[in-house]
């Protein structure tokens, strides 16, 4: 699965796939193309800290920004199962105070159905004894995954790519930049030029990306 991020181990125990390629993911600065499907994934993950930058990391391979929808606020206790847990849901399915809000043209919400499961289990008892749990894969790969990428928007249409959060690399280079003496403006630029030695040809497309190419409007904040 190429929206997978790179650098981790993986154990796929389940997969399934609804639907031809329909769309394009930039993977390596190629275009490659992707299946609607959902996944249980496996990691070797065992920390919340990990979780959290696995999640950043997918985001930056899928080019999917993820929101949560659950939290479990008990997990992490000596004495429960799970260290972490959280659920998550694509940024393009918005829950609006406003009824007219969907209706703008500006919103993001499509009512996407894609949405994640992630916990990380706890291999050992409060005890500090090994788990006595049957999971075949607990000790190795604690962190199970459930995603349902069966997104109803294309991933890559400048529309989805304008609605990215602004990537804490791309914060970090404005930061430096700033720190130089840049102004908001001659920044921007300077990310611009960036982006067009990295990716050459694919440059037209990578900044209308904004985790890559902020708008000028977060460039003032």
């Amino acid at each position: 699965m190429q929206i997978l991020p790179e650098a981790y181990e993986y154990r796929i125990c389940n997969f399934n796939v609804f639907g031809k390629e329909e769309s394009l993911l930039l993977h390596n600065k190629y275009e490659v193309p992707f299946t609607k499907f959902e996944a249980t994934i496996r990691l070797k993950i065992k920390t919340k800290a990990e979780a959290k930058l696995w999640i950043k990391n997918l985001e930056r391979a899928s080019a999917v920004t993820w929101r949560v929808d659950k939290t479990y606020p008990i997990c992490g206790g000596k004495k429960t199962q799970n260290i972490y847990r959280i659920d998550m849901r694509c940024q393009h399915r918005t829950y609006s105070r406003s009824p007219s809000a969907n209706k703008k043209a500006s919103s993001k919400n499509t009512w996407c159905p894609a949405k994640m499961f992630l916990v990380v289990k706890r291999t050992h008892m409060a005890s500090g004894k090994v788990s006595q749990s049957t999971d075949q894969y607990l000790q190795e790969f604690p962190t199970r995954v459930y995603l349902d990428f069966r997104h109803n928007h294309h991933l890559l249409s400048p529309e989805s790519l304008r609605k990215r959060d602004v990537s804490d690399e791309t914060v970090q280079k404005l930061t430096a930049l700033y720190k130089a003496g840049h102004t908001p403006l001659t920044a921007l630029e300077v990310i611009k030029r960036d982006l067009q030695a990295d990716y050459g040809d694919q440059y037209i497309f990578v900044s209308s990306d904004r985790s890559k190419c902020p708008d000028k409007q977060f460039c003032y904040r």
